[in-house]
């Protein structure tokens, strides 16, 4: 037996000792899955020495004689490009050799990135395009993207996608993401496509002023990837190792040869104005109003901007996901205004994402603007973030205007970050002020973010570690720190996460739900991708969690096995079985209906779910969880609809009920949402969203007429109800709370 054998022996040993003592499921799920030698083939495996990156040289074109971006790639100037050729796959099996060709060509003149694209398919009959709506997600549809990495990090950069009907998305690329997470943001940009004989051709115009970069550097990273989305192939310029993700920039090849490059004065100024008439049906009050709005954007340095906003407007927010909570801890909800979301990876702060990993995150925009639920203007803000001499900055601080029950505040954040390691990140942020005008409140922590890309021959080792201390005028100060190890490599997944937060510890402008406790949280994957199968990818999973208070005792714990398997027509089937542990120290109301009391409550559920094809004009989902629950049953059952007969509609349903029957009595939770998305062109669409539960009782809608007249010019149209709506329909009772009608013109000037 070789070292590697010894090794592997040696690491089973050492778990089922451990097991030994914990004595828990997950445990020995765990040493079960070490235990297990894949069948066969490892079909995701990578060498252990990767292709040397791709590197090429843009081509200097003159400003007087730019391609036309029409899709049409035939432009004679394109032929003094040189050619590139996507020669890898990345999924399904990573190094493999695609299997449609596309070939790409890279241009620039001073002021612009000139990329065009010839995707090549050999059924093209078969695309999958189902939207052409901008900042779509492109999720279900053949797409290209260009990401590039001005500054050469390795982790963080840009992204435009197009589809073959011409939707485009823009999005920022962060350092330390979830998944595929991407930041929204939104950027003067164009591109166009077009679908012809044998495939599809696209053309991009990237210009340089909204970028940030190193004017001495010659050379950025540079990836080019394309999906076909029927095969669920994913291809790229760059040979990337199994298990790294879709947006990825670690492996990204080299554009070099960009030289005087120029931004223009550095001025961009947005311009909004707003007339709003507000509806209250209870009083019969209409209310008129007028809001100018304006943001101005400076660039200080071709990597450093500066923002300062007045009056900013949020009417084109999409409504929040309708959540009802059944657990004794608030829930977390995504930001989606994006005046927050642009640059918004430039205050990410140790390694927090949603869920119970969000537990502990000293800066969360959401709490500016929102307080317990009210909306609050923001009179005036200003913003910093971009890098100077290898230092990264993200400043933040803004003056939010008083209603009746709080006073005007200034809330600001300042986060500051250094390369160290090559690969690696050090850095600290500070917060100040509190959103309720209720005390005066500030946050301090470092982090370290560890990344090795070579920590063992093709597989990649993530790490963080982060320390916080709050400070309060109303109480004690308190700690919190953790860290997670997240080994990201195919066909072993693994992530580790631990964390403490002190029992008074409370980031005003954070997110704290569940103080006082110690968390431990492990995840092994075992992942395989089967040649010539129905099943294109299957994921074996074993994860735990344990809560327990700073005196180490239980408090809660839960124990999964997963499997989910990914078909080849694009299907997803997923089964597993939770086992809960909720020690209670008091008795909380489940969806402020149900009492559920003291004590400790130990259950099982299971779960199982279907996905069938996105890539069909007509796509459902179904997840049933069953059955024990606390004390009594209660069984899930979510639904979904989703009709898209092509790119120009796009319908979505969702329905989620579940009955709850508990000693203390019985309810049933109901939630729907209908949303629908009608393209009219590229930069015309309107846009519905309708959202109902039946624990609170409200009903809200919004309609949203979006035209992006031009590049610089948009209009809004929009208006938004909600309302109370009891019992069942006719009988029942609807009763309006208030309705908004609101039209804005914005502008934005280039100087």
């Amino acid at each position: 037996m070789g070292w590697g054998g010894l090794r592997f022996q040696t690491v089973i040993r050492i778990a089922a000792a451990a097991c030994r003592q914990r004595q828990t499921v997950a445990c020995w799920l765990v040493l079960s899955l070490l235990s297990v030698r894949p069948l066969g083939a490892m079909e995701s495996e990578s060498p252990a020495v990767l292709p040397t990156p791709p590197s090429v040289e843009a081509v200097l074109i003159e400003g007087s004689e730019p391609p036309l971006i029409d899709g049409d790639i035939s432009d004679p100037i394109w032929s003094r490009a040189r050619r590139i050729e996507l020669a890898y796959q990345f999924e399904p099996l990573a190094l493999v050799e695609p299997t449609e060709r596309t070939e790409a060509w890279i241009l620039y003149d001073r002021e612009r990135l000139y990329v065009a694209v010839h995707a090549y398919d050999s059924e093209p009959d078969k695309l999958s395009v189902t939207t052409m709506g901008r900042d779509a997600p492109l999720r279900n549809d053949d797409v290209v993207r260009v990401m590039l990495d001005p500054r050469r990090t390795r982790r963080e950069g840009y992204m435009f996608a197009v589809n073959p009907a011409g939707a485009r998305l823009d999005a920022l690329i962060p350092a330390d993401r979830q998944q595929d997470a991407v930041q929204k943001w939104n950027m003067l940009w164009n591109a166009k496509s077009r679908i012809v004989d044998g495939g599809w051709t696209v053309e991009f115009e990237i210009p340089f002023r909204g970028l940030s970069y190193d004017p001495a550097d010659t050379s950025w990273g540079l990836d080019i990837t394309r999906a076909v989305r029927r095969k669920g192939e994913g291809m790229r310029w760059g040979a990337t190792p199994a298990g790294a993700r879709q947006i990825e920039l670690g492996y990204a090849g080299e554009l070099t040869g960009l030289r005087d490059l120029s931004q223009g004065r550095g001025f961009d100024v947005k311009v909004y104005g707003q007339a709003a008439a507000t509806r209250n049906w209870a009083s019969g009050d209409t209310t008129i109003k007028g809001k100018p709005s304006a943001t101005l954007y400076y660039k200080f340095t071709p990597s450093l901007t500066g923002l300062l906003t007045a009056n900013t407007d949020f009417s084109d927010k999409p409504l929040d996901t309708r959540q009802v909570n059944t657990t004794r801890f608030s829930l977390f909800e995504a930001e989606t205004r994006e005046f927050f979301l642009e640059d918004a990876d430039a205050f990410e702060f140790g390694n927090f994402g949603t869920g119970s990993a969000a537990n502990g995150r000293p800066f969360f925009s959401r709490n500016i603007g929102l307080v317990r639920g009210r909306v609050v203007n923001l009179d005036v803000g200003a913003k910093m973030s971009g890098d100077i001499g290898g230092l990264r900055i993200g400043a933040l601080s803004v003056r939010t205007g008083a209603d009746e029950l709080t006073p005007a505040q200034t809330l600001s954040v300042l986060r500051l970050s250094t390369d160290v390691l090559n690969e690696s990140r050090i850095g600290a942020i500070v917060t100040s002020g509190d959103p309720t005008g209720l005390s005066s409140n500030q946050v301090a922590g470092v982090d370290f973010r560890y990344r090795r890309s070579d920590f063992l021959p093709g597989k990649r080792l993530d790490a963080v570690l982060y320390a916080e201390r709050s400070f309060s005028d109303i109480q004690p100060d308190d700690n919190a720190y953790g860290m997670t190890i997240d080994y990201p490599n195919e066909p072993w997944r693994a992530v580790m996460r631990a964390y403490q937060i002190g029992e008074d510890f409370r980031p005003a402008l954070g997110f704290v739900n569940r103080a006082g406790v110690r968390l431990y949280e492990g995840e092994l994957t075992a992942i395989r991708r089967p040649r010539q199968s129905y099943i294109r990818r299957l994921d074996l999973k074993v994860f735990e969690q344990l809560y327990t208070g700073l005196d180490d005792r239980l408090q809660s714990r839960n124990d999964q096995l997963s499997l989910a398997i990914e078909t080849a027509s694009n299907g997803e089937i997923s089964a597993g079985v939770d086992n809960f542990v909720e020690i209670l120290p008091a008795p909380f109301l489940l969806a402020n209906t149900l009492s559920v009391p003291a004590g400790r409550h130990e259950y099982v559920r299971g779960f199982a779910s279907i996905v069938t094809s996105t890539t069909r004009p007509l796509s459902a989902s179904l997840k049933v969880t069953c059955c024990e629950y606390y004390d009594g049953r209660s069984t899930e059952v979510e639904t979904g609809l989703s009709y898209r007969p092509g790119p120009r509609f796009n319908l979505e349903f969702k329905h989620k009920l579940q009955p709850i029957h508990l000693p203390s009595g019985t309810t049933s939770i109901h939630i729907e949402s209908l949303n629908t998305t009608l393209n009219f062109t590229p930069d015309m669409r309107l846009v519905s969203e309708l959202q109902y539960d039946n624990i609170s009782s409200r009903f809200s809608g919004s309609l949203r007429y979006q035209w992006d007249i031009r590049p610089t010019t948009e209009l809004l149209v929009a208006i938004s109800e909600s309302s109370l709506l009891t019992g069942a329909m006719p009988h029942g009772s609807y009763k309006s709370q208030g309705t908004v009608f609101s039209v804005r013109l914005g502008h934005r000037l280039q100087l």
